[in-house]
């Protein structure tokens, strides 16, 4: 098994941000702040990420790399068109 955490050099992957306490992505090998791993957990694929690791490790593989992370979907801002401020 491979041991991705002696990796760990106190700083979150996704962040960047410095603190004592760590845990990995459910999409990938990333290891992450505890605030990211909340974060994560708000992405709509959430849970098909954390079914597919459970799959995984049912069939014995302890070195899934995850289904891949692609960020946060960005929310769909609102058309500025004259059209749709104006109604028209």
């Amino acid at each position: 098994m491979i041991d991705l955490t002696r990796n760990w050099t106190g700083r979150c992957y996704r962040c960047g941000k410095k603190v004592l306490n760590h845990t990995m992505s459910q999409f990938n090998t990333d290891l992450l702040c505890l605030g990211c791993a909340d974060d994560e957990k708000r992405h709509p694929d959430y849970s098909k990420a954390v079914n597919a690791e459970r799959d995984a490790l049912k069939q014995g593989n302890f070195n899934f790399p995850g289904i891949g992370w692609t960020g946060m979907p960005k929310p769909v801002a609102p058309s500025d068109s004259p059209a749709d401020i104006f109604g028209g």
